[in-house]
C-alpha cells in the first residue's frame, strides 16, 4: 500500500490529539468503563 507523506503528517496530529483528548478525559475523573469501550470500538 501507498501512503503519501501528507497521509502520514496527518495521522500523527491526529494520534496526538487522540492521545491529549484520552488524557484529559482521564483527568475528569468521571470516565466509565462502557465509555472507555466505546472510545476503543471507535477508534
Amino acid at each position: 500500500m501507498y501512503f503519501a507523506p501528507e497521509h502520514s503528517y496527518v495521522s500523527a496530529l491526529l494520534c496526538a490529539s487522540l492521545v491529549v483528548y484520552l488524557r484529559h478525559l482521564s483527568i475528569q475523573k468521571n470516565v466509565t468503563v462502557p465509555q472507555w469501550a466505546m472510545l476503543n470500538r471507535g477508534v
